[in-house]
């Protein structure tokens, strides 16, 4: 039987990375202790769910997320059946909500944030929903009180080694976007940078990069420049 063939580009993989001044983050603010650790691992099998998942879903998992690049309008009511499906799967929510965003469907994102931040409230997708709620509440100047240590995944889960390659990219993808509309442009670059270090062909890099120029004030005729640059 001949292997089933695929247009699936190359699966993105992210080694361990180190963990800088770990000594000079503070534990997060919860009943049990907390102990920061040096080094971080991303990959796909870092995948939390209160069931077990079969190797086919985890396969699939992986499936839909190269999917949510090409058309994401086309994802919206599968997604739809599988956090139905699988409510305890929180992934399946969180790609419901990207595609809601790819799609400017903001209402529905709206109310799907709510949700999700709602039952996953200290988990990485319940962070990314709660941005999303204030960004598209356009309800900016509270969000650090939900960030007390600061807004990089490492500060905000100091005790957590092992994260999902879907967790880091759409905080990094949430929290870029908030930098970019406070101004902090810098610091929006910096997580661009990081989703470009795990998937450089990320449809979230373009989304990014449009909310850094109208931030920015970045000219079109700057823009068409830099898309010759990169030809």
């Amino acid at each position: 039987m001949s292997e089933r063939k695929t247009s699936r580009r190359k699966k993105i993989e992210r080694p361990q990375v180190p963990f800088p001044n770990a000594n000079q983050i503070s534990p997060q603010e919860e009943k049990r202790v907390t102990y920061p650790t040096k080094t971080i691992s991303i990959h796909w099998d870092a995948l939390y769910a209160k069931r077990k998942l079969s190797d086919s879903q985890k396969e699939e998992i992986v499936e839909i997320y190269y999917e949510l690049q090409k058309k994401p309008s086309s994802l919206i009511e599968k997604l739809k059946q599988l956090v139905e499906e699988f409510p305890d799967v929180p992934i399946y929510q969180d790609y419901l909500l990207q595609a809601y965003l790819l799609e400017d469907k903001d209402q529905e994102a709206l109310e799907l944030a709510e949700r999700i931040g709602k039952k996953y409230p200290d988990s990485v997708f319940g962070k990314i929903a709660f941005v999303e709620l204030a960004l598209l509440r356009k309800d900016l100047d509270n969000l650090a009180n939900l960030f007390p240590n600061g807004f990089h995944y490492k500060e905000v889960f100091p005790e957590k080694g092992i994260f999902h390659i879907v967790e880091i990219l759409h905080y990094c993808f949430a929290i870029g976007k908030f930098m970019a509309r406070t101004g902090e442009i810098t610091e929006a670059n910096q997580y661009m940078d990081e989703i470009k270090s795990i998937d450089p062909d990320s449809i979230l890099i373009k989304k990014l990069q449009a909310e850094i120029d109208k931030s920015s004030g970045v000219k079109f005729y700057q823009k068409i420049l830099r898309k010759f640059k990169r030809k």
